[in-house]
Order: C-alpha cells, then sequence, then structure tokens
C-alpha cells in the first residue's frame, strides 16, 4: 500500500512505495507522547503516526553527550 503526507505548502513529508517508506524532514520531534516532524519547506511542526519503544533505548553513561536531557524512564 502507498501512503503519502504533505504539508500545507505541498512539500512531501513522509512518502510510501513498493514497501518502502521514507520520512523527509529536519528533525523528528517527540513530545508529550506525540510525534511530530519539522516541514523542510516552510518549518511547521506536522503531526505523524510514530512513536518510540523507550524499552529499547540504551541508557548512557554520560548525559552530556545528549543533545537534549530526557528524563525517559
Amino acid at each position: 500500500m502507498n501512503h503519502l503526507l504533505t504539508c500545507r505548502c505541498g512539500e512531501v513529508v513522509l512518502k510510501s512505495r513498493n514497501g518502502i517508506t521514507k520520512l523527509r524532514t529536519k528533525i523528528v520531534v517527540f513530545k508529550d507522547g506525540e510525534s511530530f516532524v519539522v516541514c523542510k519547506g516552510c518549518g511547521v511542526e506536522l503531526p505523524i503516526p510514530i512513536s518510540i519503544d523507550s524499552n529499547s533505548l540504551k541508557k548512557s553513561r554520560n548525559p552530556k553527550l545528549f543533545l537534549y536531557n530526557l528524563d525517559l524512564k
């Protein structure tokens, strides 16, 4: 099945064809249990249907290595 998610400016943010999905964005933002991408065309945040499995994340021994200090429990 093919999927397409576009921004209001017309920029293609997510596309899927033949079992391959591409996410085209500046950055992915996870906040308050929701996921957003920042459009490369206009910079607006768009909600997207993805999530992080926090159980599979590794904890760093040196928290200064992270750009953001996330309190993942």
